[in-house]
């Protein structure tokens, strides 16, 4: 079984970041827990790894697509 605490898990984001200055990092918690079990955090975690040269594109506009047969 693999499995890290929230603190480890953002020290190894962090690290990963310091080594590739041109990304950044935002960490999120996934699947909230069973009820009365807030007070420990989500089930899992996220690292979303983003280089900082990343360009935005405009979100999609679902009423502009046209359904082709």
């Amino acid at each position: 079984m693999f499995e890290w605490s929230r603190e480890h898990f953002h020290d190894w984001c962090s690290n990963i970041v310091t080594r590739y200055p041109e990304y950044t990092v935002t960490c999120r918690g996934i699947g909230p827990g069973p009820p009365d079990t807030m007070h420990l955090g989500c089930c899992s975690q996220l690292a979303l790894f983003t280089a900082k040269n990343y360009i935005k594109q405009p979100d999609l506009d679902l009423n502009s697509l046209a359904l082709v047969a």
